[in-house]
């Protein structure tokens, strides 16, 4: 994503989608590599931008607060300090790059007891305790800065696996799309 792609694939794709990856751009400039991205497409294809919304939604849990916490720190180091909000600069990033008909929409998923279905219920949590274990994971040097103890970050996987089953949370998603001339 931050190495231009072969020329060949140039215009030659109906759709691009991007799921939870513009961070591991880390300090490249964003609109480099969105423009690289849109410029896969065909002339009248579509590319879909998607990820994490930042923002704490209100009513959850003290889990469900402590992992924002970790994200959004998390999101300052790969950045170089500077921190990023995508759900923000995705929409404008996709005008930028010349995209028509840019469009958001904010999606709010239920975890836990909130989810409707038990699959997604049982499902939504193991996937919560595998994305804390690897912002833990992340965070294991003791060089890289970040706003939780080192206690807290080591239980947040087990402390999601309490807290969703009974209470549930809120995920938040941004999704921008927008279409190549």
């Amino acid at each position: 994503m931050t190495e231009p792609w072969p020329v060949d694939w140039n215009g030659t794709f109906d759709l691009v989608h991007s799921r939870f990856a513009l961070a591991g751009a880390g300090m490249k400039p964003l609109d480099g590599v969105v423009k690289g991205l849109v410029g896969l497409l065909k002339p009248g294809g579509y590319i879909q931008l998607v990820e994490v919304d930042p923002e704490d939604p209100e009513g959850n849990g003290p889990a469900m607060q402590r992992f924002g916490i970790a994200f959004r720190d998390m999101l300052k180091v790969v950045s170089g300090g500077k921190g990023m909000n995508l759900k923000a600069e995705c929409p404008f990033l996709l005008q930028e790059a010349g995209c028509l008909d840019v469009k958001q929409r904010l999606l709010a998923l239920s975890m836990g007891a909130q989810a409707e279905k038990d699959v997604i219920k049982n499902l939504s949590v193991k996937s919560m305790q595998i994305t804390a274990q690897g912002l833990a994971d992340f965070f294991e040097p003791e060089v890289l800065p970040i706003s939780l103890t080192k206690e807290q970050l080591r239980a947040l996987p087990g402390d999601l696996a309490n807290e969703l089953p009974v209470h549930g949370g809120v995920f938040r998603i941004s999704v921008v799309y927008g279409r190549r001339p």
